[in-house]
């Protein structure tokens, strides 16, 4: 007697399941990613829309003095910029010719400058009907910033619960997804359309440069990758120098919580950060040169 081996009709299921589930991910991504440049768009508009309507409130004397900071380089020369100003004045410059810029911040309007004299004049900058697109430059870093730390809010909070740990209620389903992504979404909205950062883009001003680099250093930190949290704070500090006010509470944390090496790392990769970044303004003679490398070796012997 010969038996027939019968075939099994769910022999496939598990290919099918798994091509369900990419399926059903990638639905996901485009969705969210079609909701995130439509989100941003209108972020971008409403900014538009502000800058229009707050004509009678921007404080002209704060950017217009950073388009003369970022033009003068053109002549000087960038990485000159900081020496000339002592070869002229000293070390006790006078105030209107005292340069407050950090090395990243002159880096960026210099750039700014060098596009709008090749599209605009200066008579433009204030021209209602040119202030916007002579600002836009400078006006699109601080939204992509922004942008940079909605995302980083949402991935923070992300990490906050994976410390806390799984949800006690044990909800399943579409109540768990809510009671995941929504809080999320409220976060990074709230960051993306907040009127504090949208009215300091219409004054206009640039302290929304430093945001992400907070945000992100506290998602590295609280992931315990100390050193990148430091190169953030480093970034942070040569684009504007408020981050420092904040930057002490992350010393404050590795060292309450008795993690020294963590302190060694954040102190490493901030000073690794910071001397890279100053070198080219720096490297002039043999004392610069072992001064910008203390940092790379400090932290070199950290890591090891």
């Amino acid at each position: 007697m010969t038996t027939t081996a019968i075939r099994d009709d769910n022999s496939n299921s598990p290919h099918i399941a798994n091509l369900t589930r990419l399926t059903l991910l990638a639905s996901i991504w485009i969705i969210v990613l079609t909701f995130s440049a439509c989100v941003f768009h209108l972020g971008i508009q409403l900014r538009h829309w502000a800058w229009i309507n707050t004509e009678n409130m921007h404080f002209q004397n704060d950017v217009t003095h950073a388009y003369q900071w970022g033009s003068d380089p053109d002549h000087v020369g960038l990485f000159n910029r900081y020496r000339q100003i002592r070869n002229d004045y000293g070390d006790e410059p006078p105030m209107d010719v005292g340069l407050d810029y950090a090395p990243l911040r002159l880096t960026i309007v210099t750039l700014w400058a060098h596009w709008v004299d090749h599209h605009f004049t200066a008579d433009d900058e204030w021209d209602p009907a040119k202030s916007y697109a002579f600002h836009w430059p400078l006006l699109t870093t601080n939204a992509v910033c922004e942008a940079a730390a909605a995302v980083g809010v949402v991935l923070v909070l992300r990490r906050m619960r994976k410390i806390v740990g799984p949800d006690a209620g044990g909800q399943s389903g579409l109540i768990s997804l809510v009671r995941e992504y929504v809080p999320l979404l409220i976060a990074a909205l709230l960051v993306w359309f907040n009127p504090a950062a949208i009215l300091n883009d219409c004054w206009p001003q640039w302290d929304a440069w430093i945001l992400p680099f907070f945000i992100f250093a506290l998602y590295f930190a609280m992931g315990d990758w100390w050193f990148t949290a430091g190169i953030m704070l480093g970034i942070g500090a040569m684009l504007k120098g408020q981050i420092l006010f904040v930057a002490p509470a992350f010393l404050l944390w590795s060292l309450f919580s008795a993690q020294w090496m963590s302190l060694a790392r954040i102190v490493a990769g901030f000073a690794v950060a910071f001397s890279l970044i100053a070198a080219p303004w720096t490297l002039t003679t043999r004392g610069d040169y072992i001064f910008a490398s203390a940092g790379v070796v400090l932290a070199v012997f950290v890591l090891i």
